[in-house]
């Protein structure tokens, strides 16, 4: 299981570096040039220093030799010095050039991969089992699409390229100082492996820290997030102080978790800056005694100097770098905790035909032991209005559900026709059922943009026939800007009427052969839901268009064709209007309280 899971894992991402491979190779030539380049700029002061401003032999390469001999030797460059300021500023100018493309190629890599990784955040978040959403808080996902996301970003743009330096730096200094002396080398290298050996236990102690941190954040960002989106529940009921106690709390333990983070950093940076520091004292002294002795010359004392320098603090860097190799192993186990939940099967036949659908022995669980539906068996003719009525829990939602195929039954099967629902693709399923939910989710959009969600590319008549159907137009002609109203985050500028006719209409411009009305209607009068309810039978005996209808009104549910009782997840009654007033039961019992409060004049039909 673990090998399976490390191998999707890998598959994951090199989705992820798709694409980027190029510009992540070209960082790590321009950072092995940048490095070259800066290391070669010591050794020119060291032959400038020895074998120019001195009669030390010249340490080069034979070719160099030759060449300096062929044009003029040593005394001409003593009289030349311009030359060598000239081959270091060269080399500086080459390793400028060497940065500027390193960091260009890394940037881009990495905002290539950022950009991927969202974007395959997104589709499969889109693309999950229905189930899954119940995992996933809104402001976590945000978090995880937001700062998980950048923290692998900014590694990539950042830290591999600084470890590839680091290695660049080590392995061409450690040659170089070897070739010219020993003993000095390992003078110089003395503190380099307890400051590695440090910084791999820094990492090992900073990993799961981060990740407290991270989940912390995770949940401080789902409190605003939720206080946000409800700001109107928090004003109706008062609830300001409270709810700004509990931010701050998340706040607080958010902060307290990212101290801990803070503090192992100040101390691991403490130990290595001393360390490094103590590293160039050691070098400095150990070459000044070489040097006076004769074992090295002037140069070289400068050249590892430079190199001393040079080599602890990318060996300083490496404890950064796998901090934040930590970080971001943290944030990519979030990501690929979304990324390896299973997709929705769309698998399946497309050819919907319009039928009879028919509930055979259905039962259903949303955790495998606690059945929410118990052995429905009920039939909806084509064409038919078939109302479903129940307590609150009795299972109305989730029968609905299953016939959208949000979920498929644990038990039995649901035909259409002759055919079983399930050999249908989900696709299939959604783009012939149309569901209207009772709580009508709008976006930050203007109505028409809203209404058109239903269909692309609809025409303004459509949308204008969509909006007469669900009694939407007299609400669109009191607006000054028409059906170009913006109606604001979640339609917090309409009613939850308006918001509910917005749904309707945009549910209607499908035109789909199933309709299903959730409790769709529970916000508007009985007379717009009178109007609507009329129109909706007018387009169903026209196109054959199969009903599903949740509601309590006795006045909707009387007008239905075939009415099912539904009671603790199980049928405890079916049949027409007249055949259940005619049995006891919760039907007749919701009848005769709702006209008795009519004929008191508590309530309209």
């Amino acid at each position: 299981m673990k090998d399976r899971k490390k191998k999707d894992s890998r598959i994951q991402l090199r989705r992820m570096l798709a694409g980027q491979g190029v510009w992540f190779a070209l960082s790590l030539v321009s950072s092995a040039c940048a490095t070259l380049f800066t290391l070669l700029i010591p050794i020119v002061i060291q032959v400038t220093v020895d074998s120019v401003l001195r009669d030390d032999p010249f340490r080069l390469p034979a070719m160099l030799v030759r060449w300096i001999s062929q044009n003029g030797g040593r005394s001409y460059l003593q009289s030349h010095l311009w030359i060598c300021a000239a081959a270091v500023f060269l080399l500086a100018l080459l390793n400028g050039i060497s940065m500027f493309g390193r960091t260009y190629s890394s940037r881009r890599a990495a905002e290539g991969v950022a950009k991927n990784l969202r974007d395959r955040l997104l589709d499969h978040y889109q693309k999950l089992n229905y189930a899954e959403y119940h995992d996933f808080d809104s402001g976590d996902v945000i978090q995880r699409c937001t700062t998980d996301v950048d923290t692998i970003k900014n590694f990539a743009s950042m830290r591999i390229v600084e470890l590839s330096r680091c290695v660049f730096v080590i392995a061409i200094a450690s040659a170089l100082m070897l070739s010219i002396n020993t003993r000095m080398f390992l003078m110089t290298t003395t503190l380099i492996p307890p400051v590695l050996v440090v910084s791999i236990f820094y990492f090992l102690a900073v990993e799961k820290r981060f990740l407290a941190a991270d989940e912390a954040e995770g949940e401080m960002t789902s409190t605003l997030q939720e206080n946000v989106a409800g700001v109107r529940v928090v004003r109706a009921f008062g609830q300001e102080k409270e709810e700004v106690k509990k931010f701050n709390a998340k706040n607080e333990f958010a902060r307290k978790m990212n101290q801990r983070v803070s503090d192992s950093m100040a101390l691991f940076w403490g130990l290595t800056d001393a360390a490094g520091y103590v590293q160039m004292a050691i070098s400095t002294v150990a070459g000044c005694v070489m040097c006076i002795r004769g074992d090295i010359t002037i140069g070289e004392v400068i050249v590892f100097a430079t190199y001393a320098n040079m080599m602890v603090w990318p060996v300083r860097q490496m404890g950064r770098i796998l901090a934040d190799f930590g970080k971001s192993k943290v944030a990519w186990t979030r990501l690929y905790d979304v990324l390896s939940r299973p997709r929705e099967d769309m698998s399946g036949d497309m050819g919907f035909v319009n039928g009879d659908i028919v509930f055979d022995h259905v039962s259903f669980s949303y955790d495998g032991k606690h059945e929410i539906l118990h052995d429905i068996c009920f039939t909806a003719k084509k064409g038919q209005t078939v109302a479903i009525l129940g307590r609150t829990g009795s299972g109305k939602s989730t029968l609905v559900s299953l016939l959208a195929r949000l979920y498929d039954p644990t038990e039995g099967k649901i035909l259409l026709g002759d055919r079983e629902y399930t050999s249908l693709s989900k696709e299939c399923i959604r783009r012939n059922v149309g569901m209207v939910l009772q709580e009508s989710f709008l976006y930050s959009r203007t109505l028409e943009e809203n209404i058109r969600i239903g269909k692309q590319g609809a025409t303004r008549e459509e949308i204008e026939q969509a909006a007469q159907l669900a009694s939407l137009t007299e609400v669109v002609e009191t607006f000054p800007d028409g059906f170009e109203t913006p109606v604001g985050e979640r339609g917090i500028s309409l009613s939850g009427g308006q918001r509910q006719r917005v749904a309707i209409a945009r549910t209607l411009l499908r035109g789909t052969p199933v309709l299903i009305l959730d409790d769709s209607l529970s916000a508007v009068d009985t007379a717009t839901d009178a109007k609507i309810r009329t129109a909706l039978q007018k387009r169903q005996d026209s196109e054959g268009c199969t009903t599903f209808l949740i509601s309590h009104r006795i006045g909707t549910l009387m007008r239905a064709d075939w009415i099912i009782v539904l009671e603790d997840g199980t049928v405890s009654q079916q049949g027409t209007c007249e055949q259940l007033l005619a049995q006891e039961g919760l039907f007749r019992d919701l009848y005769e309280i709702q006209t008795e409060r009519i004929r008191q004049g508590e309530v309209t039909a």
